[in-house]
Protein backbone atom coordinates (compact mmCIF):
# COMPACT_ATOMS: atom_id res chain seq x y z
CA UNK A 1 0.00 0.00 0.00
CA UNK A 2 1.14 3.71 -1.04
CA UNK A 3 1.55 6.04 2.09
CA UNK A 4 -0.31 9.08 2.50
CA UNK A 5 2.22 12.10 2.29
CA UNK A 6 1.66 15.44 3.67
CA UNK A 7 1.66 19.02 2.18
CA UNK A 8 4.79 19.80 0.60
CA UNK A 9 5.87 23.66 1.43
CA UNK A 10 5.07 24.97 -1.75
CA UNK A 11 1.63 23.64 -1.79
CA UNK A 12 1.04 25.28 1.67
CA UNK A 13 2.44 28.27 0.46
CA UNK A 14 -0.11 28.21 -2.50
CA UNK A 15 -3.04 27.32 -0.02
CA UNK A 16 -2.15 30.74 2.26
CA UNK A 17 -1.58 32.64 -0.27
CA UNK A 18 -5.21 31.81 -1.80
CA UNK A 19 -6.62 32.18 1.96
CA UNK A 20 -4.86 35.64 1.99
CA UNK A 21 -6.67 36.69 -1.22
CA UNK A 22 -10.13 35.36 -0.19
CA UNK A 23 -9.28 37.64 3.03
CA UNK A 24 -8.33 40.97 1.33
CA UNK A 25 -11.90 40.54 -0.88
CA UNK A 26 -14.65 39.78 2.11
CA UNK A 27 -13.15 41.76 4.72
CA UNK A 28 -13.60 45.16 2.98
CA UNK A 29 -17.09 43.71 2.58
CA UNK A 30 -17.74 42.55 5.88
CA UNK A 31 -16.27 45.87 7.73
CA UNK A 32 -18.86 47.53 5.06
CA UNK A 33 -21.73 45.13 6.05
CA UNK A 34 -21.00 45.89 9.45
CA UNK A 35 -21.25 49.83 8.82
CA UNK A 36 -24.60 49.54 7.25
CA UNK A 37 -25.43 47.97 10.39
CA UNK A 38 -24.61 50.48 12.28
CA UNK A 39 -26.28 52.88 10.59
CA UNK A 40 -29.29 51.44 10.36
CA UNK A 41 -29.14 51.15 14.09
CA UNK A 42 -27.99 54.94 14.21
CA UNK A 43 -30.96 56.12 12.05
CA UNK A 44 -34.10 53.66 14.01
CA UNK A 45 -32.45 55.45 17.43
CA UNK A 46 -32.89 59.21 15.75
CA UNK A 47 -36.06 58.12 14.70
CA UNK A 48 -37.31 57.51 18.19
CA UNK A 49 -35.94 61.31 19.07
CA UNK A 50 -37.76 63.06 16.76
CA UNK A 51 -41.29 60.97 17.57
CA UNK A 52 -40.10 61.53 21.21
CA UNK A 53 -40.18 65.41 20.22
CA UNK A 54 -43.18 65.00 18.02
CA UNK A 55 -45.20 63.53 21.06
CA UNK A 56 -44.14 66.69 22.98
CA UNK A 57 -45.11 69.21 20.61
CA UNK A 58 -48.64 67.10 20.44
CA UNK A 59 -49.04 67.88 23.78
CA UNK A 60 -47.50 72.04 23.76
CA UNK A 61 -49.32 73.75 21.54
CA UNK A 62 -46.42 72.47 18.71
CA UNK A 63 -43.66 74.02 20.63
CA UNK A 64 -40.48 71.94 20.64
CA UNK A 65 -38.67 71.56 23.83
CA UNK A 66 -35.63 72.79 24.03
CA UNK A 67 -33.68 76.06 25.92
CA UNK A 68 -36.59 78.36 24.96
CA UNK A 69 -39.48 76.38 26.19
CA UNK A 70 -38.44 73.46 28.43
CA UNK A 71 -35.39 75.33 29.67
CA UNK A 72 -36.42 78.54 29.60
CA UNK A 73 -36.37 78.90 34.00
CA UNK A 74 -32.63 78.57 33.27
CA UNK A 75 -31.97 80.57 30.98
CA UNK A 76 -34.15 83.45 32.67
CA UNK A 77 -31.44 82.73 36.00
CA UNK A 78 -35.07 81.74 37.44
CA UNK A 79 -33.75 78.54 38.10
CA UNK A 80 -31.48 77.79 40.94
CA UNK A 81 -29.41 74.86 41.47
CA UNK A 82 -32.30 72.99 42.92
CA UNK A 83 -33.79 72.79 39.65
CA UNK A 84 -31.12 71.32 38.06
CA UNK A 85 -28.87 69.34 40.51
CA UNK A 86 -29.08 66.60 42.09
CA UNK A 87 -31.90 64.11 42.35
CA UNK A 88 -34.74 65.89 40.63
CA UNK A 89 -37.01 63.90 38.00
CA UNK A 90 -36.35 61.63 35.03
CA UNK A 91 -37.91 64.71 32.78
CA UNK A 92 -36.59 67.56 34.13
CA UNK A 93 -33.58 68.84 32.28
CA UNK A 94 -30.06 68.11 33.10
CA UNK A 95 -29.57 71.81 31.65
CA UNK A 96 -31.04 74.12 29.99
CA UNK A 97 -30.09 72.58 26.83
CA UNK A 98 -31.45 69.37 27.35
CA UNK A 99 -34.25 68.70 24.88
CA UNK A 100 -33.82 64.65 25.77
CA UNK A 101 -35.00 64.44 29.05
CA UNK A 102 -38.66 66.59 28.54
CA UNK A 103 -39.22 64.21 26.11
CA UNK A 104 -38.25 60.71 26.79
CA UNK A 105 -37.19 60.69 30.34
CA UNK A 106 -39.96 58.95 31.58
CA UNK A 107 -40.48 56.43 28.85
CA UNK A 108 -37.38 55.09 28.92
CA UNK A 109 -37.20 55.62 32.84
CA UNK A 110 -34.02 57.91 33.28
CA UNK A 111 -32.54 58.44 36.62
CA UNK A 112 -33.94 61.26 38.96
CA UNK A 113 -29.86 62.25 39.68
CA UNK A 114 -29.12 64.54 37.04
CA UNK A 115 -25.15 63.55 37.06
CA UNK A 116 -26.80 59.57 36.42
CA UNK A 117 -29.14 60.70 33.75
CA UNK A 118 -26.99 62.90 31.71
CA UNK A 119 -24.75 59.70 31.57
CA UNK A 120 -27.30 57.49 30.93
CA UNK A 121 -28.47 59.72 27.62
CA UNK A 122 -25.35 59.29 26.19
CA UNK A 123 -25.10 55.60 26.76
CA UNK A 124 -28.52 54.66 26.20
CA UNK A 125 -28.84 57.00 23.20
CA UNK A 126 -25.79 56.17 21.80
CA UNK A 127 -24.53 55.82 17.67
CA UNK A 128 -23.06 52.70 17.48
CA UNK A 129 -20.56 54.09 15.25
CA UNK A 130 -19.60 56.50 18.09
CA UNK A 131 -17.72 54.42 20.18
CA UNK A 132 -14.89 56.73 21.81
CA UNK A 133 -15.35 57.10 25.88
CA UNK A 134 -15.06 60.40 27.46
CA UNK A 135 -12.26 60.35 29.51
CA UNK A 136 -13.93 62.98 31.76
CA UNK A 137 -16.49 65.45 32.59
CA UNK A 138 -15.93 69.00 32.60
CA UNK A 139 -17.04 72.17 35.15
CA UNK A 140 -15.93 75.31 34.14
CA UNK A 141 -18.85 76.84 36.27
CA UNK A 142 -18.04 74.39 39.65
CA UNK A 143 -21.43 72.76 39.45
CA UNK A 144 -21.68 70.84 42.99
CA UNK A 145 -23.10 67.99 41.99
CA UNK A 146 -19.59 66.70 40.18
CA UNK A 147 -19.05 63.74 42.57
CA UNK A 148 -22.70 62.35 41.04
CA UNK A 149 -21.03 62.19 37.34
CA UNK A 150 -17.75 61.08 38.56
CA UNK A 151 -19.55 58.06 40.61
CA UNK A 152 -20.60 57.08 37.37
CA UNK A 153 -17.59 57.45 35.47
CA UNK A 154 -15.99 55.39 37.86
CA UNK A 155 -17.92 52.47 37.12
CA UNK A 156 -17.60 52.34 33.41
CA UNK A 157 -17.32 54.13 29.98
CA UNK A 158 -19.41 57.19 29.40
CA UNK A 159 -19.76 57.58 25.57
CA UNK A 160 -19.16 60.13 23.56
CA UNK A 161 -21.80 62.72 22.89
CA UNK A 162 -23.37 61.34 19.70
CA UNK A 163 -26.62 63.50 18.86
CA UNK A 164 -26.98 67.03 18.86
CA UNK A 165 -29.95 69.81 17.78
CA UNK A 166 -29.27 73.04 15.51
CA UNK A 167 -29.15 75.63 17.41
CA UNK A 168 -30.81 78.27 14.83
CA UNK A 169 -33.91 76.16 15.23
CA UNK A 170 -33.75 76.41 19.41
CA UNK A 171 -32.65 80.80 19.39
CA UNK A 172 -32.69 83.92 16.90
CA UNK A 173 -29.95 85.52 16.63
CA UNK A 174 -29.21 89.37 17.21
CA UNK A 175 -26.03 91.51 16.42
CA UNK A 176 -23.99 92.84 18.95
CA UNK A 177 -20.15 94.22 18.50
CA UNK A 178 -17.95 91.34 18.05
CA UNK A 179 -20.18 88.77 17.71
CA UNK A 180 -23.87 87.43 17.67
CA UNK A 181 -25.80 86.40 20.51
CA UNK A 182 -29.40 85.58 20.66
CA UNK A 183 -32.10 86.55 22.97
CA UNK A 184 -35.26 85.42 24.28
CA UNK A 185 -38.48 86.89 22.71
CA UNK A 186 -40.56 89.29 24.45
CA UNK A 187 -43.13 86.45 25.77
CA UNK A 188 -40.38 85.16 28.04
CA UNK A 189 -38.58 88.59 29.39
CA UNK A 190 -35.70 89.47 26.47
CA UNK A 191 -33.51 89.63 29.20
CA UNK A 192 -30.85 86.08 28.46
CA UNK A 193 -28.40 86.61 26.03
CA UNK A 194 -27.04 83.22 25.00
CA UNK A 195 -23.56 83.25 23.12
CA UNK A 196 -24.21 82.00 19.53
CA UNK A 197 -22.06 82.27 16.62
CA UNK A 198 -23.75 81.62 13.02
CA UNK A 199 -23.28 82.87 9.51
CA UNK A 200 -27.32 82.54 9.49
CA UNK A 201 -29.48 85.21 10.64
CA UNK A 202 -32.63 83.94 11.84
CA UNK A 203 -36.20 86.42 11.61
CA UNK A 204 -36.47 88.25 14.66
CA UNK A 205 -40.12 86.52 15.50
CA UNK A 206 -39.25 83.51 15.39
CA UNK A 207 -40.40 81.31 17.77
CA UNK A 208 -39.60 77.36 18.86
CA UNK A 209 -42.82 75.94 17.12
CA UNK A 210 -42.88 73.67 14.07
CA UNK A 211 -45.18 75.89 12.32
CA UNK A 212 -42.45 78.54 12.07
CA UNK A 213 -39.55 76.05 11.27
CA UNK A 214 -40.41 76.64 7.43
CA UNK A 215 -42.20 75.76 4.43
CA UNK A 216 -41.60 72.10 4.12
CA UNK A 217 -40.61 70.28 7.67
CA UNK A 218 -39.64 67.57 5.25
CA UNK A 219 -36.63 69.95 4.72
CA UNK A 220 -35.43 70.72 8.24
CA UNK A 221 -33.14 68.89 10.43
CA UNK A 222 -34.51 68.35 14.25
CA UNK A 223 -31.76 66.06 15.35
CA UNK A 224 -28.44 64.51 13.88
CA UNK A 225 -25.12 62.67 14.21
CA UNK A 226 -22.85 65.30 16.00
CA UNK A 227 -20.09 65.03 18.82
CA UNK A 228 -18.73 68.07 20.85
CA UNK A 229 -15.61 68.18 23.19
CA UNK A 230 -12.88 67.21 22.14
CA UNK A 231 -10.29 69.08 24.18
CA UNK A 232 -6.40 69.09 24.14
CA UNK A 233 -4.76 68.49 27.18
CA UNK A 234 -0.84 67.73 28.47
CA UNK A 235 -1.12 63.77 26.88
CA UNK A 236 -2.84 64.84 23.41
CA UNK A 237 -6.91 65.14 22.76
CA UNK A 238 -9.80 63.73 25.13
CA UNK A 239 -12.80 63.90 25.20
CA UNK A 240 -14.91 65.53 27.74
CA UNK A 241 -18.50 65.95 28.47
CA UNK A 242 -19.62 69.69 29.73
CA UNK A 243 -21.89 69.62 32.92
CA UNK A 244 -22.93 73.04 33.62
CA UNK A 245 -26.55 73.48 34.27
CA UNK A 246 -26.94 76.59 32.21
CA UNK A 247 -24.09 76.67 29.43
CA UNK A 248 -23.52 79.91 28.01
CA UNK A 249 -22.91 78.40 24.64
CA UNK A 250 -24.17 74.90 23.20
CA UNK A 251 -23.90 72.35 26.21
CA UNK A 252 -23.91 68.46 24.98
CA UNK A 253 -27.29 69.19 23.37
CA UNK A 254 -26.85 71.77 20.39
CA UNK A 255 -24.50 73.19 18.20
CA UNK A 256 -24.29 76.19 15.63
CA UNK A 257 -24.40 73.47 13.03
CA UNK A 258 -22.34 72.52 9.76
CA UNK A 259 -22.64 76.08 7.93
CA UNK A 260 -20.34 77.45 10.93
CA UNK A 261 -17.05 76.91 9.99
CA UNK A 262 -16.09 77.07 13.52
CA UNK A 263 -18.11 74.82 14.87
CA UNK A 264 -17.27 72.23 17.50
CA UNK A 265 -18.99 69.08 16.29
CA UNK A 266 -18.58 69.95 11.96
CA UNK A 267 -16.69 72.57 11.41
CA UNK A 268 -12.68 72.92 10.09
CA UNK A 269 -11.59 76.88 11.07
CA UNK A 270 -8.56 77.99 12.30
CA UNK A 271 -9.99 77.56 15.53
CA UNK A 272 -11.34 74.29 15.36
CA UNK A 273 -7.15 72.46 14.46
CA UNK A 274 -8.24 70.42 11.77
CA UNK A 275 -5.19 68.27 12.76
CA UNK A 276 -7.33 67.47 16.13
CA UNK A 277 -9.81 65.36 14.18
CA UNK A 278 -12.96 66.62 15.22
CA UNK A 279 -15.62 66.37 12.48
CA UNK A 280 -14.58 63.15 12.11
CA UNK A 281 -16.61 62.52 15.23
CA UNK A 282 -19.57 63.83 13.55
CA UNK A 283 -19.20 62.17 10.34
CA UNK A 284 -18.84 59.14 11.07
CA UNK A 285 -20.19 56.73 8.54
CA UNK A 286 -19.56 55.57 5.79
CA UNK A 287 -18.22 58.14 3.22
CA UNK A 288 -17.70 60.65 5.63
CA UNK A 289 -21.36 60.94 6.66
CA UNK A 290 -23.82 61.52 9.11
CA UNK A 291 -27.88 60.43 9.73
CA UNK A 292 -30.34 62.85 10.71
CA UNK A 293 -34.04 62.77 11.46
CA UNK A 294 -35.86 65.68 10.66
CA UNK A 295 -39.07 67.69 11.79
CA UNK A 296 -41.75 65.15 9.64
CA UNK A 297 -40.17 61.88 11.18
CA UNK A 298 -38.28 60.77 8.12
CA UNK A 299 -34.55 59.97 8.61
CA UNK A 300 -32.09 60.05 6.19
CA UNK A 301 -27.72 60.38 5.49
CA UNK A 302 -26.20 62.99 4.43
CA UNK A 303 -22.48 63.59 2.74
CA UNK A 304 -20.45 66.42 4.55
CA UNK A 305 -20.34 68.34 1.11
CA UNK A 306 -23.84 68.69 1.22
CA UNK A 307 -23.87 69.49 5.35
CA UNK A 308 -21.41 72.25 4.73
CA UNK A 309 -22.76 73.66 1.69
CA UNK A 310 -26.82 74.00 1.65
CA UNK A 311 -28.48 75.85 5.08
CA UNK A 312 -31.73 74.66 4.25
CA UNK A 313 -31.66 71.88 6.44
CA UNK A 314 -30.24 73.27 9.56
CA UNK A 315 -32.24 76.74 9.31
CA UNK A 316 -35.56 78.37 10.20
CA UNK A 317 -37.54 79.39 6.89
CA UNK A 318 -36.89 82.81 6.36
CA UNK A 319 -33.51 83.41 7.62
CA UNK A 320 -30.51 85.09 5.50
CA UNK A 321 -27.72 83.17 4.75
CA UNK A 322 -24.54 86.06 5.46
CA UNK A 323 -20.88 85.14 4.55
CA UNK A 324 -18.75 85.78 7.53
CA UNK A 325 -17.56 82.33 9.51
CA UNK A 326 -19.46 80.64 6.89
CA UNK A 327 -18.10 77.41 5.50
CA UNK A 328 -16.24 77.99 2.02
CA UNK A 329 -18.38 75.54 0.35
CA UNK A 330 -21.85 77.40 1.62
CA UNK A 331 -20.16 80.63 0.27
CA UNK A 332 -19.45 78.87 -3.02
CA UNK A 333 -22.85 77.72 -2.87
CA UNK A 334 -24.78 80.92 -2.44
CA UNK A 335 -22.95 82.94 -4.22
CA UNK A 336 -23.68 81.27 -7.57
CA UNK A 337 -25.84 83.29 -9.71
CA UNK A 338 -29.55 83.36 -9.31
CA UNK A 339 -29.31 81.34 -6.12
CA UNK A 340 -31.27 83.74 -3.01
CA UNK A 341 -29.35 84.32 0.68
CA UNK A 342 -32.89 83.76 1.76
CA UNK A 343 -33.18 80.16 2.95
CA UNK A 344 -36.22 78.68 2.31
Amino acid sequence: MRQPRGFTIVELMVVVALLSVLLSILLPSLGAARETGRSAVCLTRLRSLVEAQSLYMNSNTDYFAGPRTTGYRGLLNLAGDTDYLFDTTAETPTSTLDWISPTMGESMNLSPNRGRRTCQILNGFACPSARSPNMRCFNDSGMGDQDDFDAVLAEGPVRQISYLSPAPFHYWPGSLPQFRKNKLNQDMGGQAPIGFRTPGDVPANYIPRVDRIGLQASAKVLVSDGTRYLAQSATGAILDFDIDATPRWYGCFTDAGPIYHGSGAFGRGPNQDAASGRHPLSFRHAGESINAAYFDGHVAGMKSSQAWSDATPWYPGGSVFDEPEATPESRAYYNRPGVSKIIP
